[in-house]
């Protein structure tokens, strides 16, 4: 329980920039998709991390419900977050290292002050992912094989459904929200092309 302020806040935090992505995102949404190329490659890669910092939100939130209320007991709430960060880490490294990649492009180009903090934290970011991944993936697979692939004598075997049945509805929540918030900030900028236009 003395852990619950600082998960409260860390999902705060995630929330906060998972927002940020989406509208950011949105924001250029249009225009890549015009430009197409690597502009709207490097947008896809912004819903792509937008989407799963959603994903591990819902997770975490949807764990800790089902934790207090006693649906899933603690080996089957270890396998949802072991689910979630096996769904969620090989998205969050490949669009991560591409964003990286991308702002040591523009710290290399646009030398200012803002874009190296920019490349350094996710320089920062992309790295420590990168370990707690090379560290921690493995287990995680291996945990929910071992749970899934249980005897059901005790019941085990529905209560792991129902755990990835909730993994589910916490990746399609993502999406969801990832998808939304996107389209209503395009459509944000798209009507303020539009003013902006009708002035002249």
């Amino acid at each position: 329980m003395s852990q619950l302020p600082l998960v409260f806040l860390l999902v705060l935090l995630n929330l906060g920039i998972s927002w940020w992505n989406a509208y950011a995102v949105g924001q250029a949404w249009v225009e890549s998709k015009h430009a197409g190329g690597y502009r709207r490659f490097m947008a896809w890669m912004g819903a792509l991390m937008s989407g799963a910092g959603f994903t591990w939100c819902y997770f975490i939130i949807i764990g800790l419900v089902l934790g207090a209320t006693h649906v899933l007991d603690a080996r089957n709430l270890q396998l949802l977050f072991d689910i979630g960060y096996v769904m969620v880490i090989p998205v969050v490294l490949f669009a991560g290292w591409a964003i990286t990649i991308d702002s040591w492009k523009r710290a290399y180009h646009q030398r200012t002050l803002g874009n190296m903090g920019v490349a350094g934290w996710n320089s920062f970011a992309s790295m420590y992912n990168t370990y707690n991944a090379v560290q921690g993936f493995g287990g995680a697979i291996g945990n929910i094989f071992k749970n899934l692939s249980a005897d059901d004598d005790d019941g085990e075997g529905a209560l792991g459904m129902l755990v990835l049945l909730v993994a589910l509805v916490a990746a399609a929540l993502g999406a969801i929200t990832t998808t939304l918030l996107i389209k209503h900030y395009a459509g944000r900028e798209r009507l303020e092309v539009v003013r902006a236009r009708a002035q002249y």
